[in-house]
């Protein structure tokens, strides 16, 4: 995760109003509106006072970790993601639920940034729109403990001042993630073991334009003829996903502690699917297994390091 060698809290900057006679009292919100889509930071209350739009944030535990959603409405468009932050940042966070929604900054409709400082420094969760999605990213950063992550605009962008005197640019272009680097465009992987002894393995692995997994297919099949099989897609109805910095968390149903659940993994070119949170039962037929585990190497066409639950370490 990258760190921002810059810092904060100076109050949010206030929108300058334009000159000239004062709005209608019919319509107060048009000449803030009107400065925001030219570009200019607002905090969330004001962002969504002026009718911009509404963005939801959730937060909660999960089996994965800690976990921050975003649901954006925008322009009669909704979407929704989420982000889990590395135990350390989790732990260190100094702000109370209450307080998200007013340490998040919106900037020219297009960046969605929430604030959770710590003692020293702290944890920017960052949204962009991103075709029909969200694309979403978090960003470490350094202060001392008397100050904090201030958004404010410049040269088209927003920049993170965090007290040093050194603000630090936010990338102008949509970020490509957290699981994978994107590619621009939507890659679908696929490899197949189709001799594996103990069943034929199929798995494709389909990315999305910001290099996230977005859909997994996976197939075991036995000789005589039963076989599991384990399909999801990001945004169906079935599975809620999550995303983290090195995998993607797959969940089927309400968030219960015997919900199934996949985990991809990636390392390199390398992408790992894990099915030992999976209940089998709901993927499988009688007397059909899957594997344990199973990678997918980018450009090769067998899958690799097949493991069967019983080769398990532990």
């Amino acid at each position: 995760m990258p760190t921002l060698r810059c810092t904060p809290l100076l109050p949010y900057l206030a929108l300058l109003a334009a000159c000239g006679p004062a709005p209608e009292p019919a319509a107060p919100a048009a000449p803030a509106a009107n400065a925001s889509a030219v570009g200019t930071c607002l905090p969330l209350p004001e962002w969504t006072r002026l009718g911009q739009g509404t963005l939801q944030i959730t937060d909660g535990a999960t089996d994965e970790g800690y976990q921050v959603g975003f649901t954006l409405t925008l322009n009669g468009e909704s979407a929704r993601d989420a982000v889990l932050l590395p135990a350390d940042a989790a732990a260190g966070i100094t702000i109370d639920r209450g307080e998200f929604d007013a340490h998040t900054t919106v900037c020219a409709n297009h960046w969605f940034i929430l604030n959770l400082p710590a003692e020293r420094g702290g944890t920017m969760v960052i949204a962009q729109p991103l075709g029909a999605g969200l694309a979403m990213q978090i960003r470490d950063y350094a202060s001392d403990d008397e100050h904090t992550a201030v958004i404010t605009w410049a040269d088209g962008a927003p920049r993170v001042e965090t007290g040093d005197g050194q603000p630090c640019p936010l990338p102008k272009a949509a970020p490509t993630g957290t699981l994978a680097q994107g590619t621009g465009a939507p890659v679908v992987l696929h490899c197949e073991s189709p001799q594996e002894p103990r069943g034929a393995q199929f798995l494709t692995l389909a990315l999305d334009s910001a290099g996230r997994p977005a859909r997994v297919d996976y197939l075991s099949a036995q000789r005589g003829g039963t076989s599991c099989s384990v399909a999801a897609t990001r945004g169906d109805e079935a599975t809620a996903w999550s995303d983290g910095a090195k995998q993607a968390g797959i969940r089927w149903g309400e968030d219960e502690p015997d919900a199934s659940r996949l985990r991809v993994t990636r390392g390199g070119e390398r992408y790992t699917v894990d099915t030992r949170w999976l209940r089998w039962p709901d993927f499988c037929g009688q007397s059909s297994e899957m594997a344990l585990t199973l990678t997918l190497q980018a450009g090769d066409a067998s899958c690799q390091a097949v493991q069967w639950p019983d080769e398990a370490s532990n």
